[in-house]
């Protein structure tokens, strides 16, 4: 068999998967009107079609070149040392040239990714906390300039965490899920209480945010917290867990405490009177 893929494994991809399609359909609600917003979710959904069958023909193309000539592997195994097949493949069977290209595409992605990530957590800065808090500048050029330092500020953060990634065990989807997957299912939620829940209360959402993210926490870093399981030597949850687990405890947990906590303006009423 090629696969072995527990039901757990599904279950965390589709958490993950319904989450980002519900957050794209969510941002394309704001465009100008409702055409444009079928036509911003429908171009996203293609987009993310077309990579992802081609990344999966790419796996699937490196997984029968090794399998028809394993003694390109240099001494690596398909399994232990998967998250190296495709670097060795480029370094070392690509033609010369065409090396040079996937590594500076690769490059490439990784900067758009970063920058736009970068420029997103500026603005949402910016504007929800130092414009709404009083601290806006007061003039464009000092706008400007602050927006600069943060941005600066921000991407140099994630340059330093990167470095400090090799330090999280486990091959590359592991990984991903436990660092910038991580919130993926905390990000939806507050988008599901904001628009499906009426009766949602910011502090009940907090709480159910706070509870969600622990609970990821504690399942992404299972092994450092709880020790490894001395007879399979892995964690003891595993990480495919995170998505379903976590969503689920920030949900109910918000819901509860929705119901639990007073109504601020009936409580503001009452206190009127």
């Amino acid at each position: 068999m090629i696969f072995s893929i527990p039901p757990w494994a599904d279950m965390s991809r589709s958490t993950w998967r319904i989450a980002v399609i519900a957050a794209k359909v969510i941002l394309s609600v704001t465009r100008p009107s409702l055409a444009a917003a079928r036509r911003s979710f429908a171009t996203q959904m293609i987009v993310s079609t077309i990579v992802t069958i081609t990344l999966g023909l790419v796996g699937f193309a490196l997984l029968a070149y090794f399998q028809a000539h394993p003694g390109a592997l240099q001494g690596m195994d398909l399994k232990a040392d998967a998250d190296k097949i495709f670097p060795h493949f480029i370094a070392f069977h690509l033609p010369v040239g065409i090396s040079g290209l996937v590594v500076s595409a690769m490059f490439a992605a990784a900067m758009s990714s970063i920058d736009s990530g970068v420029n997103s957590i500026t603005a949402v800065v910016m504007t929800d906390i130092l414009d709404r808090f009083g601290r806006k500048p007061k003039t464009e050029r000092e706008h400007v300039l602050v927006a600069r330092l943060l941005a600066f500020g921000i991407g140099a953060t994630v340059v330093v965490g990167s470095m400090f990634v090799g330090q999280i065990p486990g091959n590359i989807t592991e990984v991903t899920n436990k660092t910038v997957n991580l919130m993926v299912p905390m990000i939806f939620s507050l988008f599901f209480f904001a628009l499906f829940v009426p009766f949602s209360k910011p502090l009940a959402v907090w709480i159910g945010w706070a509870c969600g993210m622990t609970t990821a926490i504690l399942i992404a870093f299972s092994g450092q917290i709880f020790g490894i399981d001395p007879v399979t030597k892995l964690p003891p949850v595993s990480f495919q867990w995170i998505g379903p687990t976590s969503l689920v405890v920030n949900l109910v947990v918000g819901l509860v405490f929705s119901l639990l906590l007073p109504n601020n303006n009936r409580v503001q009423a009452e206190s009127m009177e």
